[in-house]
């Protein structure tokens, strides 16, 4: 019972993650390098799909290792994306050196982030 909602939780969550790929790419690119960066993000996340049956086969070898590598797969994702720039009430940015300087004012691993004063409404 408790590998089937694991299971369900992880594909909701796998879901999830795949729609806000693309919302995410968008803001945090700069316009032209935008497209080949969603198209390099997506090509990643079907190179990781097309593995996935793999990582399913190592439970036969171990009912835990598929679990367990997919928990320390997305706990390093969850880290890393905590380290992303609020991106709510700041314009896109157009160009890559607004890209490069995106997110300076703000302070790394906060999970309470507030809008920056820069930052247009």
């Amino acid at each position: 019972m408790v590998s089937l909602v694991a299971s369900i939780v992880a594909k909701f969550s796998s879901t999830a993650a795949y729609m806000m790929m693309y919302q995410q790419s968008d803001e945090l690119f700069p316009t032209p390098v935008r497209s080949f960066s969603v198209g390099v993000i997506t090509a990643l996340a079907g190179a990781f799909t097309a593995v996935m049956p793999y990582l399913i086969y190592l439970g036969r070898y171990g009912a835990w290792i598929p679990f367990l590598f997919l928990a320390i797969l997305l706990t390093a994702a969850g880290i890393a994306a905590s380290f992303l720039p609020e991106t709510r009430g700041y314009p896109l940015c157009q160009t890559v050196e607004d890209a490069e300087k995106f997110g300076d004012d703000q302070k790394f691993f906060s999970f309470n982030r507030c809008v920056s004063e820069n930052a247009t409404q």
